[in-house]
């Protein structure tokens, strides 16, 4: 029997025919544990023009221009869209559902508007030095970026799109299921519903499994079993996957140095929580800050 592949072989084969890079850009609303474990992976733009660039932006534009206006119009019309970024970049957007709600954005690109390089290097500079207030942007640097990128005529990025959306729409059925019957888990379970109140509220860094079977009234076998078929997790990738997401908080929205983050969710060795955060994000701690412009000197 063959076997349907999953939502990452999908996103992988797609980029291997195409030469595109995808990129998830997420509802923020639908996140939670389960949703963080499946796209993970290609979280956020983190090919080389996005990551040399935004460390000279003023203020959060990327944000505001894939999080806001992109995902508001992907929720409007439903279906694959060509769309230019602030700094002349071209992308396809493929809009990505999970029962009926929209649940990411997929952004397939570099691809060059023009398709002479020099006319390209001097419409994407022209955009991006607009927004370089510190003059940090090298325009030879430009280039050898702007290099890598594809071009395609939109009928066939269009094409592409087409097939994507429809690949992706397929698993959903399947992800649909899986996270809607978890969700009802969680609901009917009044026991683990406690115990993940309590880890969220728990300022403990050595919080276990044990203590917190002990405060809701099961045995520690019994309760690590039941955690798992109602969460989706095993307990100490839950409590993992909740550091993580505090660390990325503080990343974004603090200059805290790395070495107080790893402090402040609970790790000892900073070392350690930045081998655990480069093993699930697939970038260190230190490059995720400078990915989302969050490390710029005021």
């Amino acid at each position: 029997m063959i076997k349907a592949p999953d939502f990452e072989e999908i996103i992988e084969s797609f980029e291997n025919l195409t030469s595109l890079n995808c990129a998830l850009i997420c509802d923020l609303k639908t996140e939670n544990i389960v949703w963080r474990k499946i796209f993970v992976k290609k979280d956020g733009h983190r090919n080389s023009f996005c990551q040399y660039i935004k460390p000279a932006l003023p203020f959060d534009i990327c944000g505001q221009h894939c999080r806001t206006r992109l995902l508001k119009k992907s929720e409007k019309i439903r279906e694959p869209y060509i769309s230019e970024c602030p700094f002349g970049v071209i992308e396809l957007i493929v809009p990505f559902f999970i029962h009926e709600k929209l649940t990411a954005n997929i952004c397939c690109g570099q691809i060059a508007k023009f398709k002479e390089n020099t006319k390209e290097l001097q419409y994407v500079y022209n955009k991006v030095k607009y927004y370089d207030e510190n003059k940090i942007i090298n325009k030879k640097k430009i280039y050898r970026l702007i290099r890598k990128f594809s071009w395609q005529e939109n009928p066939a990025l269009m094409r592409h799109g087409t097939l994507l959306f429809f690949a992706v729409s397929y698993i959903a059925d399947y992800m649909n299921d899986t996270l809607y019957e978890q969700k009802i888990k969680f609901l009917k379970n009044e026991k683990i519903q406690k115990a993940v109140t309590l880890i969220q509220q728990s300022r403990s860094s050595g919080i276990t499994a044990e203590s917190i079977a002990e405060k809701v009234g099961l045995s520690s076998d019994y309760f690590s079993k039941l955690f798992k078929k109602v969460t989706g997790n095993n307990f100490i990738d839950f409590i993992i996957g909740l550091k993580i997401s505090k660390a990325k908080e503080l990343l974004k929205n603090t200059t805290l140095p790395v070495i107080q983050i790893a402090s402040e969710i609970g790790y000892t060795r900073h070392s350690f929580f930045t081998r655990q955060f480069s093993r699930i994000m697939g970038i260190t701690p230190t490059d995720y800050r400078k990915l989302i412009g969050y490390s710029k000197k005021k």
